[in-house]
């Protein structure tokens, strides 16, 4: 018997497509109806003369092995997919793996029919024969469409693992985002329990991403007790909540790094990577998911660590819960841990079935893995091309006969499960927030507060930049006197307490937004933990607090060491203006953040913005030089409006001594520099550009909100 005829043997049912034998010897009857044998489970479930005895017997009965069934008569025939018998679940109320407590979320069997995946490319190098502006046309509009996942079908049980595999390119990424619903697939269907997908399945999913991204000065504890906070129902108990998260604790074993520092790699010592990525699936685990989602959770760790994260996945799927990760060629002692198995190659499926039989299968391939080498490298490398031109074609050519193998026996066959109708779920009554908006505020800036206030290195580095440069600028402007001389200093050093305010808060802002702010929120909100709107204004109020100190603290440093004007008044209206003016570059740090696609884009554009808003503000040029084409800059530039309001500050009522004639006297009066400067309009006034920075911040916020509601958005929004 020819191995090309010859099915995949499986022992046990698998996650994919199960196949059963079919003997034909010459001592078999010959009138057996082949639709009896290769009923359905469910109908042989609802058939009154199969007694439980029979079905356990039929479940029982051995496999014929291979050898035997090449030898003889044998042939093996594709059918209907099935579920594996085990784990025993229960619909009505599924025992969680601790302490016997029910869950709140039910089993899913989670489905795809014909999923297809296409993208638009940029199109190829230009056809020949083009004019110049027909080849730029094309390079810049041209599109053309890739097939990253071509037509796959299958499933995957509760309290199974999926391990997705292949080599890069494969498409395992673009699988996973389309089951987890974060991208939304070309053509195809999902199905949980038979029932369309609706986009409620995410309250009833979680995903870990590969890149564990977390809040680095925060504990382990608290990380997950603002998780529970947040994505928690408000109907829990707050003491039921921590009962929880110590369990969730005690089941991942992190008891021990619970008041921790989580840290940042190479930047804050913390937990290890293993406890790190412990975290990510505690988090995720806290809200009891029904399905488990899990992009390359092995990545970056060493083969210990990486088998105690496999572990602990193992007991999670378990307990009852839908399992599909990413890997990358796992060691042995963590293929074993796997249920099923799903190859990739160029966007289609190698192979689809039991892990532990996906040997046997190759091996009726005529690709049989040699003994004591890890199935999973030699599966990768049976579909993975090398880089030689010859050996690359060889290796085309038997990728795709093992595509077209898998594609023609098992993949033009498949048939949808029946066997669990009963776990028929209405998605549509989960809510997607979880916790009110008052209660999302309130945790998110008590979070973002000590997140702040416990970032040292930031705030020393913060605290010594400004009392180094306060006492600098205070020693070279020291004591200046009222001569004419001495006009010129104090406007430069005005321009440049708004330079060093502006500078300072906006990159500062900027740099922390896009290093992690900005990661955690998008990670959070994908996972549906909260509005953008909680968080935007409780990232706003948290930061107040440094944006009022430090210009306070360089104010009362540098303000009495120069000599400025030495009204009480002006000197508390400098340091209100100051910190105007500090909140109002710190909310354009965050702007130029929001709207940027990354963080180099928005560190090179960030100095352009500054610079040409810092040119038209009033001391590099007259406002009555600016030519009127240019003048819109300078009505946009809050360096106008601050620095306009700090001259006014200092120079209204102020007197200066004249040189001894006949020398000219320029500024006899603070009020003939204010005319010089061209700030003699009848909207100069100090709390008129105050209110413009006030209203220019709120612009600025509220286009940083509508960047992050409807630009940075996550995958799947």
């Amino acid at each position: 018997m020819d191995f090309d005829d010859i099915n995949i043997l499986q022992q046990h049912p698998p996650v994919g497509l199960t196949f059963c034998l079919d003997v034909e010897t010459k001592d078999a009857p010959n009138d057996v109806d082949e639709q009896d044998r290769l009923e359905s489970p469910r109908d042989e479930e609802e058939s009154p003369d199969d007694s439980p005895e029979e079905a356990q017997d039929m479940l029982e009965t051995p496999s014929i092995p291979i050898q035997q069934a090449m030898e003889s008569d044998v042939k093996l025939i594709p059918t209907h997919v099935e579920l594996s018998p085990e784990p025993q679940i229960n619909v009505e109320e599924e025992k969680s793996s601790k302490k016997g407590k029910s869950r709140r979320r039910p089993p899913i069997m989670v489905e795809w029919r014909d999923l297809t995946f296409k993208v638009k490319v940029p199109a190829g190098p230009p056809p020949p024969g083009l004019s110049p502006y027909q080849k730029f046309k094309h390079k810049m509009f041209s599109k053309t469409t890739r097939t990253i996942l071509n037509p796959m079908s299958g499933y995957v049980a509760p309290g199974h693992i999926l391990a997705i595999m292949g080599p890069s390119g494969a498409g395992k990424t673009s699988l996973l985002n389309i089951l987890a619903q974060r991208v939304k697939q070309t053509a195809g269907e999902i199905y949980c329990n038979g029932a369309a997908i609706t986009k409620s399945f995410r309250s009833l999913s979680a995903f870990v991403q590969q890149d564990d991204v977390m809040m680095g000065n925060l504990t382990v504890r608290e990380t997950l007790r603002y998780a529970a906070l947040l994505r928690l129902s408000s109907e829990i108990p707050i003491r039921e909540k921590l009962t929880l998260i110590d369990d969730t604790l005690d089941e991942l074993g992190l008891t021990n790094a619970a008041d921790t520092i989580v840290g940042v790699p190479g930047i804050i010592k913390g937990i290890s990577g293993g406890e790190r990525k412990r975290l990510a699936i505690a988090i995720e685990l806290l809200t009891e998911p029904s399905v488990l989602f899990l992009d390359e959770p092995t990545s970056g760790l060493d083969a210990k660590t990486a088998l105690n994260v496999m572990e602990t996945i193992r007991r999670i799927a378990q307990g009852g819960r839908t399992v599909i990760l990413t890997i990358h060629q796992p060691r042995s002692d963590i293929f074993t841990l796997f249920d099923g198995l799903l190859l990739l190659a160029k966007g289609r499926v190698a192979y689809m079935g039991n892990a532990k039989d996906a040997k046997s299968y190759f091996e009726q391939l005529k690709l049989p893995c040699p003994d004591l080498y890890n199935p999973a490298d030699y599966f990768i490398d049976l579909i993975t091309e090398g880089n030689q031109a010859e050996q690359r074609k060889v290796d085309s050519e038997r990728i795709k006969y093992i595509l077209d193998h898998y594609q023609t026996k098992y993949e033009d066959h498949y048939q949808s499960p029946q066997i669990y109708e009963g776990l028929e779920l209405k998605l549509g009554k989960f809510s997607r927030y979880k916790s009110s908006w008052t209660t999302q505020f309130s945790v998110l800036f008590v979070r973002s507060f000590i997140s702040i206030m416990r970032d040292k290195m930031l705030t020393f580095a913060r605290l010594f930049q400004t009392i180094l440069m306060s006492l600098l600028v205070g020693l070279i402007y020291l004591r200046l006197g009222r001569d004419q001389t001495n006009v010129q200093n104090r406007i430069a050093v005005i321009f440049f307490f708004l330079l060093n305010q502006s500078m300072s808060n906006m990159f500062t802002s900027l740099i922390v937004f896009l290093n992690g702010d900005k990661r955690v929120f998008l990670r959070e909100r994908g996972s549906k933990s909260y509005r953008v709107s909680s968080y935007y204004l409780s990232k706003s109020v948290a930061e107040l607090p440094n944006a009022i100190f430090f210009p306070i603290l360089n104010c009362c440093i540098t303000y009495w060491m120069i000599g400025l004007n030495p009204g009480v008044d002006r000197f508390f209206i400098f340091i209100f203006l100051n910190v105007v003016i500090a909140i109002t570059a710190q909310s354009m740090g965050i702007f130029l953040g929001t709207f940027a696609p990354s963080a180099e884009f928005a560190m090179a554009v960030a100095p352009l913005s500054i610079t040409m808003l810092m040119l038209f503000g009033g001391l590099y040029l007259n406002v009555n030089s600016i030519p009127p084409w240019f003048i819109w800059i300078y009505f946009l530039s809050f360096f106008h409006y601050g620095y306009e309001a700090l001259i006014l500050n200092e120079f209204q009522g102020a007197t200066f001594e004249c040189p001894a004639p006949p020398q000219p006297c320029y500024y006899a009066t603070g009020d003939a520099v204010i005319q010089t400067l061209g700030m003699t309009k009848p909207y100069s006034n100090i709390w008129i550009d105050v209110g413009i920075l006030l209203f220019i911040t709120l612009v600025l916020k509220f286009l940083s909100y509508v960047a992050l509601r409807f630009i940075q958005k996550p995958k799947g929004g």
